[in-house]
């Protein structure tokens, strides 16, 4: 009896885009069966049907900002599926986003802004914007170029221009700043009115042509356009929380519908805001319960209460930190898993790393 026919190109190709994205070695191990798949998975339209059909982006690892053994600030990166792991001394990561990484010096004696992309390893250190020492607080954000536009679906720019959006504030005012990576400069500032509060150091998030930023207090936000660049200060919904033991700090975040929301610890529970476009006024959208799903023995200590460490933009997740456990948090869904990621020591914040990879694959064999 005959072998039965080989399946057309095209059905192995609907096969292969359904390898993990969150693996990319998956692709380099499907190129090594045949010269035949090796030439479908090398295809650049098939890295980007690859992407299209898998968005948004998988998490391929995470940022970590926390202490050595010396009580050093480091900034840790902890890959889950590249090979670039590593620790960056006296540095604090500040953003991820669009396939790039920022980090920025820590005690800030003298300034540096490192943009990394870790899938090309390749690093650029910013010039020193304007004024910078005199502003007593500040954070920054990183970009794609095109985001104002709308002209890049930010599947695959991390090889291409971007942005990095400083926000700092001084004597009851905020100040802006703006680098481009095609210019190699800072744009001149833009400030607003900001009384009785200062820059936070926590993420920022994106919404459509919006950058916002946490303010130290955490009971603001800064909203800062990316077209016209206006700066406008929105106040925040008061917490509920009847422990004096509850941490305060929120984490910006996008709901399923692409608004802008906000999480906070409010006793044992998670809660999920949102703010609506019409009236901005804010609503309270969802609320998780953690004591049944975190190992938190109904009781609040100062080594077992949860904090929040960060969210992954777009995806809906939130990290929190449990003594040494890391959990994430499914805003949609409710479900609670444990993360195998060790966290610094003195751990405050992580960023995950989201974006696809496609490995460039050489078919040579006859």
């Amino acid at each position: 009896m005959p072998p039965p026919p080989p399946l057309p190109d095209e059905l192995v190709e609907e096969v292969l885009l359904r390898l993990p994205p969150e693996i990319p070695a998956s692709l380099v191990h499907a190129g090594l069966v045949c010269k035949r798949w090796c030439l479908i998975v090398s295809d650049p339209v098939f890295h980007r049907r690859f992407r299209e059909f898998h968005r948004p982006p998988p998490i391929l690892g995470f940022l970590c900002d926390g202490c050595d053994i010396g009580d050093h600030q480091i900034a840790r990166f902890m890959p889950t599926s590249l090979p670039q792991a590593g620790r960056r001394r006296r540095m604090r990561p500040s953003d991820s986003r669009h396939g790039h990484v920022l980090f920025h010096n820590y005690p800030w004696a003298s300034f540096s802004i490192i943009v990394w992309d870790p899938i090309m390893d390749k690093r650029l250190e910013l010039p020193e914007p304007p004024s910078l020492s005199s502003l007593d607080g500040w954070t920054a954000a990183v970009l794609c170029a095109a985001t104002p536009s709308g002209a890049c679906n930010h599947l695959d720019c991390h090889r291409g221009p971007f942005v990095v959006v400083l926000m700092g504030s001084k004597d009851y005012k905020v100040f802006c700043y703006v680098y481009s990576s095609e210019s190699g400069a800072w744009s001149g500032p833009t400030t607003a009115a900001l009384h009785d509060d200062h820059v936070g150091w926590r993420r920022s998030t994106l919404v459509k042509n919006m950058l916002y930023f946490v303010c130290a207090t955490n009971k603001r936000t800064i909203e800062y356009d990316l077209v016209t660049r206006k700066i406008s200060v929105i106040d925040l919904p008061g917490s509920q929380c009847k422990n004096k033991m509850c941490p305060s700090f929120i984490e910006l975040t996008t709901t399923e519908d692409g608004r802008l929301g906000f999480t906070r610890l409010e006793d044992f529970r998670l809660c999920l805001w949102s703010r609506e476009v019409q009236d901005a006024r804010w609503e309270l959208i969802k609320v998780i319960g953690l004591d049944e799903l975190l190992p938190i023995d109904g009781t609040w200590t100062w080594t077992r209460r949860p904090s929040l460490l960060g969210s992954a933009e777009g995806v809906g997740i939130v990290f929190l930190l449990v003594g040494m456990g890391v959990f994430t948090v499914d805003l949609r869904s409710g479900r609670v898993t444990k993360v195998d990621v060790v966290p610094c020591k003195g751990a405050q914040m992580i960023i995950p790393y989201v974006n696809f990879c496609t490995p460039g694959i050489s078919c040579q064999c006859p």
